[in-house]
């Protein structure tokens, strides 16, 4: 049998570990690499509670790149203090290796849209195609629409089959029950004899 077709629509590289996103019938596939590991996850479009969409800057990222960067810029400058250019030239260009990425983070951000499930979720991350980012969100929400207004429709078609298959009850007779005797009203008890009070005589 042949596995069924999957489409690619994002990826993301983290801190020792990768993360590829794959449409399939049906849901959602997550593909996480870490080194010689591959862990398969899925969500499916039936189990999604809600979907999110919102961008970030990563400030890791941005930490890691301005912090490289500088100081790569700092060793240029002594190194153009110290009257050589070429050495000074090869540093810069270094240092622009880590700023140009971490200027074009704080420009675009990333756009990430998170699909929540019942047991698992997925992320798509989208760091320069904005508009590619937006058609997936767009198409996914219909695709999930779609799939769980199919499954409540079955789901309400399925019941009222069930309730027409079942036998309907006879009515039921009104059975009459004897009402019990009536109780005579009890007399009143007679007032209990007032007991006189007992006299102690003083002692001498």
């Amino acid at each position: 049998m042949n596995a069924p077709r999957r489409k690619y629509l994002s990826n993301f590289n983290g801190w020792g570990a990768r993360r590829k996103v794959y449409e399939v019938p049906g849901g959602l596939e997550i593909d996480e690499l870490d080194q010689y590991d591959i862990t398969r996850k899925r969500v499916f479009f039936d189990d999604v509670v809600y979907v999110t969409y919102h961008r970030y800057y990563g400030k890791a990222f941005l930490w890691l790149m301005g912090l490289t960067g500088g100081f790569f810029t700092f060793v240029a400058y002594l190194a153009w203090s110290d009257r050589s250019p070429e050495g000074a030239t090869a540093l810069m260009i270094i240092a622009l290796l880590f700023l140009v990425p971490m200027a074009l983070r704080l420009l675009l951000m990333v756009d990430c849209i998170t699909i929540y499930g019942k047991r698992s979720k997925a992320q798509l991350h989208f760091s320069f195609r904005k508009a590619r980012a937006r058609e997936v969100y767009k198409d996914l929400i219909e695709k999930i629409r779609q799939t769980q207004e199919r499954l409540g429709a079955e789901i309400a078609a399925e019941q009222a089959q069930q309730e027409a298959d079942a036998p309907a009850r006879p009515p039921q007779e009104a059975v009459a029950f004897p009402l019990p005797p009536a109780v005579p009203p009890s007399k009143p008890a007679a007032p209990a004899a007032a007991t006189p009070p007992t006299l102690i005589p003083p002692t001498q």
